[in-house]
């Protein structure tokens, strides 16, 4: 007799398998839950409620009452569709990559090594938590879609009220949409190219129709639906409605039909990595969670670089040459993170000029984020500096000139995000007239927190976590020199354009070019003080 059929008769001697796995569950689930303060738990998602509301609620009192023109409005209506299919097409993307890579299921690792490899229907077995990544999904859109709602009412007309529960059941059936599209892509098991491919064609679909000003795409079509508290809605918006809870409710059948095909293998690879992220995360390891990240996303450079760079003599020209090799291998999902960080983070400053100031908070996180990427050579160096002390140079200057590349990279992202801060100003009502002046001054800031961003994450990596023993006996303190990187690129960004603001409405001489000296003084001073930094050993000692 094979094992297969032992184990098949012993489970059959013993009654339901899967009476015994849902008691094992509820046994292991009362371990779990024994010694939690149930107290202490309502407490924490109290205060976790009332933070994101009061965040809610603090960013629409921020952002005011500035309604925009009519012919804005028609202007929202005609492209409006198209720049939101854009948007679904990346998040619509990202669920196709994150199943074709077998994620779209966190599975304990207890269920991969023993439950999934028993003589049991697979499909029952994921059931449990294929219920619960679908209804992470509804509460994760429904909470997107309800402070989405907020921030748009005060610039669109419809009422606060009206935005914010469309908007919300909105989130809600696109996150039961995204989350069944995943778990079919995985039970499907899905190549990443097809869905690559598939979420490349959408993208340009929708960007087509937002040059053409036309409704073709599909997601463009859905993305009407969100127009529908507009006083004036696009006669399409009631049917797209209709149409995409339809949808989700055929990916939903789907993907309950299909959870028997999920591979094991990366199952097992998830479940794997999530145990250590959480670790990385509950350590402060900023580094660690990055790196985990991109294992997660299965980001691997690129065999075949975007570029090629020559090599040049002398150990300075080196490290230059090894930055921007290390640009060139960059994998597409990388170069698009960050081009999204940087449309991100260029319309929040442009939101920030004009008025909404702690937004600009917002923005310097996503140079921040942004900075993390640009920093990978000097990451490494980091990781390993025993190596970097082995060298026949001072190991201070060496790691420095690792911040050439970062920077002048960041600069040109910053480009991109004062481009978009520029053309931010159409779609929201802009105060602010589009003069030159104002131009200089928006590409300033962004590049300037792009560079700060950049000199962030590179303070983050050179001086690595905190140790154990900081963390246990002055927690306030590890906290605090974990968020010092931050710090630096919110001072570094808000610098810049506060200054330039300030000049801007000087009522004797208004210029932007005084407020862009001061702000050139202060990244000036705190550059030099980060590179000064990590000349005299900020990078670690090895261990």
């Amino acid at each position: 007799m094979s094992v297969t059929d032992a184990a098949a008769s012993v489970t059959a001697s013993v009654g339901d398998p899967f009476v015994a796995l849902r008691d094992l569950r509820r046994a292991r689930k009362a371990n779990r839950l024994q010694g939690l303060p149930w107290g202490e738990t309502l407490y924490r998602v109290y205060l976790i409620v009332i933070g994101v509301g009061g965040i809610v609620w603090w960013l629409a009192a921020v952002l005011g009452e500035r309604q925009v023109s009519a012919s804005t409005v028609a202007d929202v209506r005609r492209v409006g569709p198209g720049i939101i299919g854009c948007v679904l097409a990346v998040v619509v993307g990202n669920s196709l990559r994150s199943g074709a890579r077998g994620a779209a299921l966190t599975i304990e690792p207890a269920d991969v090594a023993h439950v999934l490899q028993a003589p049991l229907s697979r499909a029952r077995v994921l059931r449990r938590p294929a219920v619960h990544t679908l209804r992470r999904g509804v509460l994760t859109g429904f909470v997107v879609g309800g402070a989405v709602g907020p921030l748009t009412a005060p610039f669109l007309p419809g009422g606060p009220g009206r935005w914010t529960l469309f908007t919300a059941a909105l989130g809600a059936v696109f996150g039961l949409a995204l989350s069944s599209l995943a778990l079919v892509a995985s039970g499907r098991r899905l190549s990443p190219r097809l869905a690559l491919a598939v979420s490349v064609g959408l993208l340009g679909w929708s960007a087509a129709d937002i040059a053409r000003e036309s409704i073709t795409s599909p997601l463009s079509f859905a993305g009407t639906a969100l127009l529908r508290p507009l006083p004036d809605a696009p006669a399409a918006a009631d049917r797209s409605a209709l149409g995409i809870c339809a949808v989700a409710v055929v990916l939903l059948a789907l993907a309950l039909v299909g959870l028997g095909g999920v591979g094991v293998e990366a199952a097992e690879r998830r479940a794997r990595l999530i145990s250590q992220l959480r670790f990385a995360v509950s350590t402060q390891d900023l580094r660690g969670v990055v790196l985990l990240r991109r294992q997660l996303a299965s980001e691997r450079a690129r065999r075949q670089p975007w570029f090629r760079v020559r090599g040049q003599a002398g150990p300075g020209r080196a490290v230059v040459v090894r930055g921007l090799r290390s640009m060139a291998r960059w994998p597409v999902a990388r170069v698009t993170r960050v081009v999204v960080l940087a449309v991100v983070a260029g319309a929040l400053m442009r939101l920030a000029y004009e008025g909404a100031l702690p937004l600009v908070v917002l923005s310097a996180l996503c140079f921040f984020v942004m900075g993390l990427d640009l920093v990978e050579p000097l990451a490494q160096d980091a990781d390993r500096p025993d190596l970097l002390k082995s060298l026949p140079r001072h190991r201070g200057r060496m790691a420095n000139r690792q911040l050439i590349v970062p920077s002048a990279v960041a600069a040109l992202f910053g480009l991109v995000a004062g481009l978009a801060a520029i053309a931010a100003g159409v779609f929201t009502g802009s105060t602010v007239g589009p003069n030159t002046e104002t131009a200089l001054a928006l590409v300033f800031s962004a590049v300037a927190g792009a560079v700060m961003g950049a000199l962030g994450g590179a303070v983050n990596v050179a001086q690595g976590p905190p140790s154990l023993s900081t963390m246990l006996s002055t927690p306030e303190f590890a906290f605090l020199r974990t968020s010092l990187p931050v710090i630096l690129t919110v001072v570094g960004t808000v610098g810049p354009l506060l200054s330039c603001r300030v000049a801007a409405n000087d009522a004797k001489s208004p210029s932007v070019y005084p407020g862009m000296v001061r702000g050139l003084l202060v990244v000036g001073l705190i550059g030099y003080g980060v590179v000064l930094w990590i000349t005299d050993g900020g990078i670690r000692e090895p261990k």
